[in-house]
């Protein structure tokens, strides 16, 4: 075991302390402990770290105990007291304030939600925090806009879920990832006095996005230009409920959600597609990185959209660089970075887990997946397409199974059906709506073509997701499932990469 420890490279030490910062992460969000014992602990892993630092095994277990302590020192950072000048210091309470619409206003069905960010109470004192106010559809506000509202402010709480299950919803954990500590559902009365208060750039971004949402609308009816808008800007909220509904039963929501599930999946099916058409790798993988930083920016840059940027990006260099070793610890570096930041997304941000574990298995299943799928049948870019889906499929659906109490038994087959025609889908109703916000006649001869395929995949979801056993609702699900898997996963992948050496071995 010592020879073990002392053959570590550096890559494994820094995987290895990496890892120890996130698991102090998850510990501390689940258990609390006192800020003396950790300072007297990490003190102690500090003194070890200078005492042993001549022996690598013991010097590598107290930097690992170091970075653990400092995993859970950074989420109690998180723990919010709130005091007078804080807006959640009034929840509970009636209140008249000023604020300003702070991002994007997300559009539901019948409602809107706006996040305002409050600065002054109505006695004029200055006040901070966010408050998640619902407002009906009509009037219309705009990011930027400064509201006077008047409404009784409360604590987001836990909500039972109307699946047949006994689970619970913690909404509160899940807005505090975003410094949500307020919520209003019923505002007394919303006042608009003034507009563009907001930053200048990401105004520019939205107005460019609703721009272009407004121009997919004139060139497509409905459900095809919400269900184009899901895929090319994941703006679904507006989507007909049957129609999420399917999506849902099937398996395939991640084709209209801003998750590195789904920009992986269509950088390993673009970066597949230009060298099909003879592009150098080189330059291949530089059109997939603009087409990601392209999406990316037409989403107006959110958080979730960097996020899962990043994580398809992640995805390209390491099939470009072909060492694992090396991708391994860039992912796992991105991954403690955006912890770091804001360690709240390590337990409650789903999509934060779901793009970590696509990436994942886009990277180390995948290519077993290939070699699996090579066939003279199918072109190498549905291959890939197809392995990618796969391993994507593979590595997330016991989370979401765990998190949201639904199975897609259809699942792998409908991404199969569905996934390959996605790049085409983006690439032609990009530039339709391009084309309309141009000259809109030519815009809706294009997006005639656009919406051939868009029927086809309705036409998939909703034949798919009819079927009786479509979809499996997990009720009480263990999370020894869950771990079960991963580690089957694991060994399996572990397995075939140890064959794959051992058969180079004997060629050679």
């Amino acid at each position: 075991m010592r020879k073990v420890f002392m053959a570590l490279s550096r890559s494994k030490i820094f995987l290895c302390v990496c890892l120890s910062f996130c698991a102090g992460v998850g510990v501390g969000t689940l258990v609390s402990v006192p800020r003396t014992v950790l300072v007297m602990l990490a003190g102690a892993s500090v003194v070890l770290v200078c005492v042993f630092w001549s022996q690598r095994l013991m010097r590598l277990l107290c930097l690992c105990v170091l970075f653990f302590i400092s995993g859970i020192f950074r989420i109690q950072l998180t723990v919010h007291d709130p005091i007078q000048t804080d807006i959640d210091f009034y929840n509970g309470r009636t209140v008249r304030f000023l604020g300003m619409i702070s991002s994007e206003p997300d559009v539901r069905q019948d409602s809107v939600k706006l996040s305002i960010e409050a600065l002054t109470m109505g006695s004029g004192s200055r006040i901070s925090g966010l408050v998640l106010m619902t407002v009906p559809m009509y009037p219309a506000y705009q990011y930027g806009n400064l509201l006077e509202i008047t409404c009784e402010i409360e604590t987001p709480g836990r909500i039972a879920l109307d699946d047949g299950s006994s689970r619970v919803f913690d909404y509160g954990a899940y807005l505090s990832r975003y410094e949500i500590r307020s919520v209003c559902y019923r505002p007394v009365s919303v006042v608009l006095r003034g507009r563009g208060h907001g930053n200048w750039c990401m105004a520019g971004l939205l107005g460019i996005k609703n721009r272009f949402i407004r121009a997919m609308q004139e060139i497509l009816p409905e459900p095809f230009s919400s269900l184009l808008g899901g895929i090319l800007l994941g703006a679904k909220k507006a989507m007909p409920v049957s129609l999420m509904d399917g999506f849902n039963r099937t398996g395939i929501t991640h084709i209209v959600a801003l998750s590195g599930f789904n920009i992986t999946i269509i950088a390993v099916a673009l970066s597949a597609l230009t060298q099909r058409i003879s592009l150098p790798r080189r330059m291949s993988f530089f059109v997939s990185c603009a087409a990601i930083a392209l999406f990316v920016v037409m989403t107006g840059a959110q958080a979730s959209a960097v996020r899962a940027g990043v994580m398809g990006g992640l995805v390209l260099l390491g099939r470009g660089l072909g060492r694992l070793s090396r991708i391994t610890n860039v992912l796992l570096l991105a991954a403690t970075a955006m912890v770091l930041i804001n360690p709240l997304v390590l337990m409650f941000d789903s999509g934060f887990q779901l793009s970590f574990l696509a990436t994942l298995g886009l990277l180390y299943l995948s290519p077993i997946f290939e070699k699996w799928f090579k066939h003279p049948i199918l072109p190498g870019w549905l291959s890939s397409t197809l392995a990618a889906t796969l391993s994507a499929i593979f590595f997330t659906a016991p989370l979401i199974a765990y998190q949201f109490g639904r199975l897609s038994v259809v699942a792998p087959i409908v991404n199969m059906l569905v996934v390959p025609v996605i790049s085409l889908t983006m690439g032609i109703g990009f530039g339709a709506t391009v084309l309309a916000m141009i000259w809109l006649p030519l815009g809706q001869w294009v997006g005639w073509l656009v919406g051939l395929v868009l029927r086809y995949i309705v036409s998939v979801t909703e034949l798919f997701s009819g079927f009786q056993y479509a979809s499996i609702t997990v009720t009480r699900m263990s999370w020894i499932w869950p771990v079960a898997w991963y580690a089957s996963l694991v060994a399996g992948i572990l397995y075939a990469r140890y064959r794959q050496h051992a058969t180079h071995e004997i060629k050679a």
